[in-house]
């Protein structure tokens, strides 16, 4: 109730920020002009924000979170924890994909397989499922091997229910180029790096929409976002530079909304990568003594307009139970800095490579953490690749280099486990850095079946200080989430950041 209260009051004072023009006509097409897109339909086969924003147009899930918060039913029509380690979900009747295939019990039991599959990405927020089973056409039983506060959580607008028959036909290569859900809408065209078309599902089981089309058209280039917005070709559009703010307010029938993102945006540190030159980072005084060198507020204030906050842990901001605010970030001291290397057998630095793409670090925050790190002796080899290319090489090719720039968020953005038992943790899915801490781990553990909210937010912040001080990542900062938005629109942005058009906009 705590972790709602709070998220509630966020969304509250989100609402405060912007105003909506009324009275607009009605609109059959919503165009949404973003950075990325996703890069597949196939749901157990990623977790990013692009990816959850494009399943939530064309996929159900078991339960979903309104903008204010609330968890409303979908799928799942009741839930209740029937004892300490089990779930009981009631299924929605009468619900067919588009194809037609039926959605019951067994087919959201083989679903939530798939996600906690070892080859699923995200396998890591199901981990303590044992066994899921279909009690009977519209009732599924989970249980854990631990009491686990978190499942609900998890399958909140997380672990769409696919198609098992559809998938089983077709094979998770065809399916992630041509997904069949039980969603809003339907996917009807994917030109990849251009557009997504999603049209209106005529038989939706909860009434057809009324934007008949979304249209998410790929922008890399921020300028050419903003351009779009202001020339009318977009409706909606996000990551917009701080620099092209006061530009985009002065713009008439246009409003900008911004908030605080739920991400930790940071550079992993990986000693063991594929990759050669990470050697150094073994040793904790290289990985401190990397977190002293970079001038983050710097970059913040120069190349951000003051749109970000420096994070000192993994989790990136108060909303999330467990943050802990008396850790403070690792001050710019690039003495302490040589220092550090030197004590650690490096006194006239190394070289490493660093893996960036624009959407978690552009071009000259890169170029300010180069130069920084130059300062101390350590030279860096830049590799800049775009969207795609970097998700394939994290997740499937596994071949990122020691260092390389991500960012993390929890999914609901409400609770600093989320953070920790998917990225922080040795078995975290999206530890990409294979970070290991024993004391973390033990304590993620006891989060995991901790149900008072005092009690998990105590074994966070335990948590937060042992990775400040044994640092995962260069610690970066969390970002402002800024949009852009015509004003015949009513929309409102979400602290979790996801973009549901059949919830969320009307005109």
């Amino acid at each position: 109730m705590k972790v709602l209260n709070r998220l509630l009051a966020l969304a509250a004072a989100l609402s405060l920020s912007a105003a909506v023009a009324q009275g607009a006509p009605p609109q059959s097409s919503f165009v949404l002009g973003m950075s990325a897109e996703t890069a597949t339909f196939y749901p157990p086969g990623t977790g990013g924000l692009f990816e959850r924003n494009s399943f939530l147009q064309i996929f159900d899930s078991l339960m979903h979170r309104e903008a204010d918060g609330t968890v409303v039913p979908r799928i799942a029509t009741a839930w209740e924890a029937v004892d300490a380690t089990t779930w009981r979900f009631t299924i929605r009747q009468g619900v067919t994909f588009t194809n037609g295939e039926v959605l019951d019990a067994t087919t959201v039991k083989e679903s939530i397989d798939l996600y906690r599959a070892p080859e699923s990405v995200v396998a890591s927020r199901y981990r303590s499922i044992v066994e899921v089973v279909a009690v009977d056409d519209q009732t599924i039983e989970i249980h854990t091997s631990v009491p686990d506060p978190f499942l609900p959580n998890a399958l909140t607008d997380n672990a769409f229910i696919l198609p098992t028959k559809y998938l089983a036909e077709v094979g998770k290569e065809q399916f992630a180029s041509k997904p069949i859900g039980s969603g809003p809408y339907l996917l009807s065209d994917w030109v990849r790096g251009d557009r997504i078309v999603f049209s209106a599902n005529p038989d939706y089981w909860n009434g057809v929409a009324g934007i008949q089309q979304v249209v998410w058209r790929t922008i890399p280039e921020p300028s050419s976002r903003v351009a779009a917005l202001q020339n009318g070709e977009v409706d909606l559009i996000w990551e917009i530079p701080a620099i092209q703010v006061p530009l985009l307010e002065r713009t008439p029938g246009v409003q900008v909304q911004s908030g605080p993102s739920p991400r930790a945006v940071y550079i992993g540190l990986w000693p063991d990568s594929p990759v050669a030159g990470g050697e150094p980072l073994r040793d904790v005084r290289v990985r401190q003594a990397l977190n002293y060198a970079v001038n983050r507020q710097a970059i913040v204030q120069a190349l951000q307009r003051g749109y970000g906050t420096l994070i000192s842990q993994p989790i990136p901001q108060p909303t999330y139970l467990g943050y802990d605010p008396s850790i403070e970030p690792y001050p710019y001291d690039p003495a302490k800095a040589k220092e550090l290397l030197a004590e650690a057998g490096y006194p006239n630095g190394f070289t490493i490579e660093l893996l960036a793409t624009a959407r978690y670090l552009t071009a000259e925050e890169s170029q300010a953490v180069v130069a920084d790190l130059a300062a101390v002796g350590v030279t860096v080899k830049l590799v800049e690749v775009e969207y795609g290319q970097f998700v394939t090489r994290l997740t499937q090719e596994k071949s990122q280099s020691p260092m390389y720039s991500l960012s993390i968020q929890g999914t609901q953005g409400v609770d600093a486990y989320e953070i920790y038992s998917i990225a922080i943790a040795s078995t975290g899915t999206f530890n990409w850095n294979h970070y290991t801490n024993p004391a973390v781990d033990a304590l993620v553990a006891q989060m995991a079946s901790e149900f008072d909210d005092a009690t998990r937010a105590d074994l966070a912040r335990q948590a937060a200080q042992l990775t400040h001080d044994d640092p995962p990542w260069i610690f970066l900062w969390n970002n402002s989430s800024i949009y852009g938005l015509k004003d015949v629109w009513q929309w409102q942005q979400r602290s979790d950041d996801l973009i549901s058009v059949y919830e969320d906009v009307s005109w």
